[in-house]
C-alpha cells in the first residue's frame, strides 16, 4: 500500500514498511485509486503510476479520481470525463458532471440537470431543478423545492413532493413533509406514514421513532418492535441509533445499552458509553473512562480522558491529554506521548507529534518517525 507522505513541503509516497516509493514533488496528491493517483503542482492537476510516471499531464484544472477507468476532468470551468490514455470521452462542455454510478451521472449544461450516459447521450427526457448521483440504483432528485426518488429507468420510486428525504440506505429512505417524517421502501410503499415527529436511519434493522416525548423502534417493515418507552428530546438522534446491533439507552440522566429485542444489556448506570463490538465496552463514571464486559464487571478501571473502543485486542486512549495504545489488559502497547492516533485500514496507527505525522506499527515500532517528516 503506497501512502502520502510530505517532506520539505512537498508531498509523495511511502510503503507501509516507511521507505520512499514516490519522491516528494507535488503541492498536494490523493491516495491511489484504480491504479493511478491524483498530483497536483502550480495549480494544475495531472495522475501518476506506482512507478512515479506522470501518465496524464498536470494539465487540468480540477478532476476527481479515476473510478473503473474514467475521471471527470475541468480545464475553464467546463467538465467532462477521460479514460486512462487521456482521450476525450465526453466533451468538457457542461457546467456540472457528478459521479458516474450505474453507467449513469446528472450533468448540467446550465439550464437544468439531466441524466447521461458515459457517452454523454441523455437517457431520460426530464430535467430536474437538481439530481443527484445515482447509489443502488436510485437517485434523489429535485423539481420546484420539492424532492423524491427516481429509479435508473427514470420512474419516480417516491414521489417528487417532499421538502427533504435521503437516498436509500438499507433498502429504506426517510422522507420529511410538514416537518413530520414517514419511510418508503425501494417498491415505493410507504411503510411509515408521514407522521412521527423524527425517525431515524436505517441499521440493525431497527429505526428509532419517535412521536411526542416518546421514542421506540420500528422494523424494515414499520412493525413496531421496542415500545415507546424513552424519554425523547433533540439529544437522542445523535446517540439513540442502532450500532452494531446495540443501541444506547437513557434513564434519569444515565446510560445504558440495549440489544435488537430491547433486552437491556447494560443497566442504566453510566453517565456515557460507546458503541459495543463484541470486545470491551467503553464506559464513562466520575468524568473518567474505562472498560466493563457485559456481565458489567469492570476490566479496565477509571482513568482515561477519552477512549476509542477495542479492535482486535488494540483501544486508543489519552491519559493527562496525550494519546496511546493499550491492549484488554492495559498495558501500554504504544506510549502516551502522540498529540493523535488513528488507527488506518492497513493496521498501523498514524500518530501526530508537534504537527508532523509518522506510522508506527501494533508492537510499537516507528515505521515513519513523525520528527522527520510528514504523511497524511
Amino acid at each position: 500500500k503506497f501512502l502520502p507522505y510530505r517532506e520539505g513541503g512537498r508531498w509523495g509516497f511511502i510503503n507501509t514498511d516507511g521507505h520512499v516509493m514516490i519522491r516528494a514533488d507535488y503541492d498536494w496528491v490523493e491516495e491511489f485509486q484504480d491504479g493511478l493517483a491524483m498530483v497536483g503542482r502550480d495549480f494544475k492537476v495531472g495522475f501518476i503510476n506506482k512507478a512515479g510516471r506522470l501518465v496524464i499531464p498536470l494539465k487540468y484544472d480540477e478532476a476527481e479520481q479515476f473510478h473503473h477507468g474514467f475521471a471527470i476532468v475541468s480545464r475553464n470551468d467546463k467538465y467532462g470525463l477521460i479514460n486512462k490514455a487521456d482521450l476525450i470521452e465526453i466533451p468538457l462542455v457542461y457546467e456540472e458532471l457528478n459521479s458516474f454510478n450505474q453507467g449513469l451521472a446528472s450533468a448540467s449544461l446550465g439550464d437544468g440537470y439531466t441524466y447521461i450516459d458515459m457517452k454523454g447521450r441523455t437517457v431520460f427526457d426530464s430535467t430536474y431543478d437538481f439530481a443527484g448521483d445515482f447509489e443502488r440504483g436510485f437517485a434523489y432528485v429535485e423539481l420546484n423545492g420539492k424532492r423524491g426518488i427516481i429509479d435508473t429507468e427514470g420512474r419516480e420510486i417516491v414521489p417528487i413532493e417532499f421538502d427533504w428525504l435521503e437516498n436509500f440506505d438499507q433498502g429504506l429512505a426517510r422522507v420529511r413533509k410538514d416537518d413530520l417524517f414517514g419511510v418508503y421502501n425501494t417498491k415505493g410503499n410507504l411503510i411509515l406514514p408521514v407522521e412521527y415527529d423524527f425517525v431515524g436511519p436505517p441499521s440493525s434493522n431497527r429505526l428509532l421513532v419517535a412521536r411526542g416525548q416518546s421514542y421506540g423502534y420500528a422494523d424494515s417493515h414499520g412493525s413496531e418492535k421496542i415500545a415507546a418507552e424513552y424519554e425523547f428530546s433533540h439529544e437522542v438522534p445523535a446517540w439513540g441509533n442502532f450500532e452494531a446491533g446495540y443501541a444506547k439507552i437513557r434513564y434519569r440522566k444515565l446510560m445504558g445499552l440495549i440489544d435488537t429485542t430491547g433486552k437491556r444489556i447494560l443497566p442504566a448506570i453510566f453517565e456515557d458509553l460507546l458503541p459495543y463490538y463484541h470486545e470491551l465496552i467503553p464506559v464513562k463514571k466520575r468524568g473518567l473512562w474505562g472498560y466493563c464486559d457485559r456481565s458489567v464487571k469492570l476490566a479496565i478501571k477509571y482513568q482515561y480522558d477519552q477512549v476509542r473502543p477495542f479492535t482486535e485486542g488494540r483501544a486508543i486512549v489519552d491519559l493527562e491529554g496525550y494519546w496511546g495504545v493499550i491492549d484488554r489488559e492495559d498495558r501500554m502497547v504504544v506510549p502516551f506521548i502522540y498529540d493523535e492516533i488513528e488507527l488506518l485500514e492497513c493496521g498501523l496507527y498514524r500518530v501526530k507529534k508537534d504537527g508532523l505525522y509518522g506510522l508506527v506499527d501494533k508492537y510499537n515500532e516507528v515505521l515513519f518517525d513523525p520528527v522527520k517528516a510528514a504523511f497524511k
